[in-house]
């Protein structure tokens, strides 16, 4: 049985990985090395595979990773995201890239990077101004009605039809 190499792929640009000359690499399935998915690092892991999700074709799970990166706040993360930016087709990714990329800068202790980086946040309404105002009553959702009373209530026994209900419950000796 002869196995087909995979071609394999850059996780930062979801390009083929070249060699010195350009040339797209690949990979036999049993070239590689597994890796050790035991914790502690497992979080990075995770991390490695929400960078591979960057190349997903769904856009909802390309975003979804991409704000998990920014959350993460790793300044390393910045380069990757920004490389993505160009190359990606949804417009939802881009914001969400934009987004990550200020939410990690927020964390550098520059004021040179954070300040733009919350003017950039406030840009894409991810906070909130200061001064802005609460809801008006006509945005809130309307009130749920209340449930309607039982058609036919059921009456409470009077004190004296207690002894009959509970004789018809017990057991007879």
């Amino acid at each position: 049985m002869q196995m087909a190499s995979k071609r394999a792929v850059r996780i930062d640009t979801g390009d083929y990985l070249k060699d010195a000359s350009g040339k797209p690499q690949a990979y036999f399935a049993n070239d590689l090395d597994s890796v050790d998915l035991r914790p502690p690092p497992q979080a990075r892991h995770q991390n490695t595979l929400d960078l591979m999700t960057l190349n997903d074709p769904d856009p909802e799970a390309r975003r979804s990773a991409v704000m998990k990166l920014g959350m993460i706040q790793d300044p390393a993360y910045v380069p990757i995201l920004q490389a993505r930016i160009p190359k990606e087709s949804s417009h939802i990714v881009q914001d969400a890239l934009t987004q990550a990329i200020a939410i990690i800068q927020l964390k550098n202790p520059d004021p040179a990077i954070r300040i733009p980086a919350i003017q950039q946040l406030g840009a894409l309404t991810s906070i909130p101004p200061a001064t802005s105002s609460p809801p008006s009553p006509r945005t809130r959702p309307p009130p749920r009605p209340k449930s309607p009373p039982p058609k036919f209530p059921r009456p409470h026994p009077e004190p004296h039809q207690l002894g009959q209900l509970l004789r018809h419950h017990l057991p007879r000796p």
